[in-house]
């Protein structure tokens, strides 16, 4: 009875080439809604206070986040179909019509929506609010409200700070690592009372400050929904091989990996090696249940920048066993 592995490195290396589409789509979808106004209709629409039509694209972009969430999904449960049909050497197909495939498509486009619009209503709100309190004019308010777009509210203040103390010839812009450090030389000497900064330097050095933190957060979102998606379609792909007869339930068992660095948490340091069935959590010393790394319903502090993966083990008992049903009934 052969056993075959299925190693973490596989799908950490879907999750590798999903990261760019994932990234560039996000960028996409902050373009699309920064640029789908002028200053000039912003002002009107924010002076009338109506956030939400001034936001009513965000919605509407963010489906094409969803929509790609769903074809890395479908991609690596087709990878793995192709995978566990190889070693068996059996045709394996991948089922997207199955309805816990398709509730799973649905759930994650809708949190991935909601998520991003729920921040960005968040980020438009703080960038108004501190223009606000700042005395900010129209013009100025309606591109504070368009710059927040792609952050959170909380990048949204780093970038204000950034600001401030650029314009009060503080030295401690220098400590930002996202900031463009061509532009150093003109901070120091700001600070040490030589030639202060321009309107036109603070806003652009703010300016490629803000860019950074977009990009920034583009590269965080790809690499966790990306590994999510792989993740969640590959655990999909065996819950269906198991069904449809292919594999047997107790013969399979999934595999706890961590990423083997000084960056691993201390609790997934410790689970690395845990197994448990394909539907059964894996359990972290802190209590917390984790049915795959990236589990977007474990606690923050068990998911952000998890880079920890799962092995799967099977046999071929099932093919195995149908054969001999086959030939039993042929004979």
């Amino acid at each position: 009875m052969a056993q075959f592995f299925d190693r973490p490195e596989r799908l950490l290396r879907l999750a590798a080439r999903a990261e760019p589409r994932f990234r560039r789509r996000f960028l996409e979808v902050v373009g699309l809604i920064r640029n789908e106004r002028t200053i000039e209709q912003l002002i009107v629409l924010l002076q009338s206070g109506n956030l939400q039509q001034a936001l009513v694209s965000a919605e509407i972009a963010a489906l094409r986040l969803g929509s790609m969430w769903g074809d890395v999904y479908v991609g690596s449960a087709s990878e793995t179909a192709g995978f566990v049909g190889s070693s068996l050497q059996t045709l394996v197909d991948f089922n997207r019509v199955n309805s816990r495939a398709l509730s799973a498509l649905e759930l994650n486009q809708l949190r991935l929506v909601q998520g991003f619009t729920q921040q960005q209503v968040l980020a438009t709100r703080t960038a108004l609010a501190q223009g606000t309190a700042l005395g900010l004019n129209p013009v100025q308010q309606a591109r504070a409200f368009r710059d927040s777009i792609g952050l959170t509210p909380h990048q949204v203040e780093i970038v204000n700070n950034y600001r401030r103390k650029l314009e009060n010839g503080d030295l401690s812009p220098l400590q930002n690592q996202l900031r463009d450090r061509r532009f150093d030389s003109s901070v120091r000497r700001a600070a040490s009372g030589g030639r202060p900064l321009t309107q036109t330097q603070i806003d652009t050095m703010v300016g490629r400050y803000r860019d950074r933190w977009i990009k920034f957060r583009a590269e965080t979102i790809a690499r966790t929904e990306a590994l999510d998606a792989v993740h969640q379609g590959n655990q999909e792909m065996y819950r269906q091989a198991i069904e449809n007869g292919t594999l047997r339930a107790d013969e399979v068992y999934r595999e706890w990996s961590d990423s083997d660095d000084n960056r691993v948490r201390d609790t997934h340091m410790s689970m690395d090696g845990q197994r448990r069935g394909l539907t059964e959590p894996f359990l972290s010393p802190s209590g917390a249940q984790l049915m795959r790394p990236l589990d977007p319903n474990a606690p923050a502090e068990e998911r952000i920048k998890c880079r920890c993966g799962i092995l799967t083990r099977f046999t071929d008992t099932a093919k195995k066993e149908n054969l001999e049903a086959q030939q039993s009934l042929a004979g």
